[in-house]
């Protein structure tokens, strides 16, 4: 047995090295060898038969940021929606949750609000399940802005303001400010 968990270590320890090294070329623009070590790594969970299921969804996740960066809009999805799948598999809601709000924010870039706002409200109610309450103002925000682009003025002064509210009792004021600026574009009809 402690062969095993010996070459387990190994494994995550290359995975861990691969998923890193993608981060930094990601962070220097290098997108094309950034997802390179990210498939690197996801190739290393399938050829030993190890799963590490988390791992590799942080590694998707990782990759779909890559491909939103290099506007790979279809690999983007990919890549998120097999993240939320691991997630959901393993009933993590907040995992799954930040997953789905990738997949409503690539709808958002790609101009399909409509299929956005779905994605937007079953994160939000994860997130509210998980606690985790700046990510519920941030679902509110993206619903908005979501609702804004489809001319849904209302509903989107709305879920501003319901943001708003929650970055304010958390004390988070850059968001507040940004919130509130856009509502004040839309209270006023601009």
């Amino acid at each position: 047995m402690c062969a095993k968990k010996d070459n387990d270590d190994r494994l995550l320890r290359k995975i861990s090295f691969l998923n890193s090294a993608g981060g930094k070329l990601a962070q220097k623009g290098n997108f094309k060898a950034a997802a390179l070590c990210f498939n690197k790594a996801l190739d290393l969970f399938g050829k030993r038969g190890h799963t590490f299921a988390e791992h590799r969804a942080g590694v998707l996740n990782n990759l779909g940021h890559v491909f939103v960066a290099a506007r790979l809009w279809t690999d983007a999805l990919d890549a998120f929606t097999q993240s939320a799948s691991i997630f959901e598999q393993l009933k993590d809601k907040a995992g799954c949750a930040f997953q789905l709000q990738n997949l409503g924010s690539v709808h958002r870039d790609r101009g399909e609000a409509a299929m956005a706002l779905p994605y937007y409200e079953k994160a939000l109610k994860l997130f509210e399940e998980s606690g985790l309450i700046e990510q519920v103002a941030d679902s509110h925000a993206n619903a908005a802005w979501v609702l804004a682009d489809a001319g849904r003025r209302e509903e989107a002064v709305s879920r501003f303001q319901q943001a708003s509210a929650l970055y304010g009792r958390l004390g988070v004021e850059h968001k507040a400010r940004l919130v509130s600026q856009n509502l004040a574009v839309l209270e006023t009809g601009h």
